[in-house]
């Protein structure tokens, strides 16, 4: 639920966040319970999204995001129960993914992870698809992963998919 001195849209079904807007981060609760919204898209302005951004929008199926963008953090819960989300690529740059960040998204099927993320939180991808296939571009473990991140997912149908070098390291 949103916290007080909050208050939830609802009824958006498409989020554009571009240069013209001065806003570095989608804040916490920005546009959390807009159950109508379908499709975000974060282009070169945003350095963050915030904790709880679009947490339980539960029709969202696409989400945008630039190679080029400028986005170092996605914050906690901020896609929590977005429970019509098949993929999420996650462009270098990202370091951290928020505790729960992807919680719930239980139609979440591929994870595109760049060289850059060097901290997973807990639960950050828990309770996501099944037959999950997880693109990790790190040539090496991210330094902090949370033992239990991806937990309750179904992993005994996951791949995992990393550079051949990062075998070796």
């Amino acid at each position: 639920d949103t916290p007080p001195g909050y208050r939830s849209i609802r009824y958006i079904a498409e989020v554009w966040i571009s240069k013209p807007i001065p806003c570095r981060k989608a804040g916490d609760y920005a546009f959390s319970e807009c159950t109508e919204l379908v499709s975000v898209t974060i282009e070169n302005g945003e350095t963050e999204i915030g904790d709880y951004a679009f947490k339980d929008c539960s029709s969202l199926t696409t989400i945008t995001i630039p190679e080029e963008s400028k986005l170092t953090s996605i914050g906690d819960y901020a896609f929590e129960n977005c429970s019509n989300l098949t993929s999420i690529s996650i462009p270098e740059g990202v370091t951290s993914i928020g505790r729960s960040a992807f919680n719930g998204c239980c139609d979440l099927v591929t994870i595109v992870l760049p060289k850059s993320v060097k901290y997973i939180y807990e639960e950050a991808f828990a309770n996501c698809g099944r037959g999950l296939y997880m693109y990790c571009y790190a040539e090496v473990s991210p330094q902090e992963t949370s033992v239990n991140a991806f937990g309750n997912s179904s992993l005994d149908y996951a791949t995992l998919l990393v550079p051949a070098n990062a075998l070796e390291n």
